[in-house]
């Protein structure tokens, strides 16, 4: 089993001083996947300055490995 968790931090350039709290642009989709297949599932959040995230699966922290990746994709809007 493999999933994939992508986040693409998004928005404006804000002032150096401006502080923007994270808000989810595109929310996480529900999704319906047999035992054993690769789900990907990925959100867009805009912040400043960039926040990171923490996913947790039955209350344990998910962490990097053969069977979880978690990718980060920095873009200016």
């Amino acid at each position: 089993m493999g999933v994939i968790f992508f986040f693409v931090l998004a928005g404006p350039e804000p002032k150096l001083s401006e502080v923007v709290p994270p808000r989810f642009i595109e929310p996480l989709k529900p999704q319906i996947v047999a035992e054993g297949e690769v789900i990907i599932m990925e959100t867009h959040v805009e912040s400043h300055p960039v926040c990171s995230f923490q996913w947790f699966q039955h209350s344990v922290a998910v962490k990097v490995s053969d069977v979880y990746l978690c990718t980060y994709i920095l873009e200016s809007v």
